[in-house]
């Protein structure tokens, strides 16, 4: 874009306070602390196809209701590769690991995560364990 770093931060800030896009930081050891940069729906969906950004929908989803309900959460970031979940949500005495996904979706990214508490949040109406329908989400506001 032939833009410096600090021009590019000032932008995403400035389109965050018109609540165009939601930064979200991360969490883990030895990271940079470059947002991952979500939007708030619909915004996606303005100059693509459903279909195209489905998973990232997904995630824009669970970070404004979050938001909104006043949660602390962050998205999780190791080395390079490594399967990690999406989100760590802190509330005062609680830590939670939350992974966003599709109908498949399963406890792979949970492995070596020593959080007791774990969610997967997934595009279907399965309820089962610490699987639930990621539409529920909309209700804890």
């Amino acid at each position: 874009m032939g833009i410096t770093k600090y021009k590019a931060a000032l932008y995403v800030k400035l389109l965050a306070q018109a609540f165009i896009l939601n930064p979200v930081y991360p969490k883990g050891t030895n990271v940079l602390k470059e947002p991952k940069v979500l939007m708030f729906l619909p915004f996606r969906l303005l100059y693509r196809d459903w279909s195209e950004c489905v998973g990232a929908i997904r995630e824009d989803f669970f970070a404004e209701m979050t938001s909104m309900k006043g949660y602390r959460f962050h998205y999780l970031k190791t080395k390079r590769g490594a399967k990690t979940p999406d989100f760590l949500i802190e509330q005062e005495d609680e830590t939670m690991v939350v992974e966003i996904g599709g109908k498949g979706k399963g406890r792979e990214q949970f492995k070596g995560i020593k959080i007791e508490k774990k969610l997967i949040f997934s595009h279907s109406p399965e309820v089962r364990g610490n699987k639930k329908p990621l539409s529920l989400l909309g209700f804890i506001v």
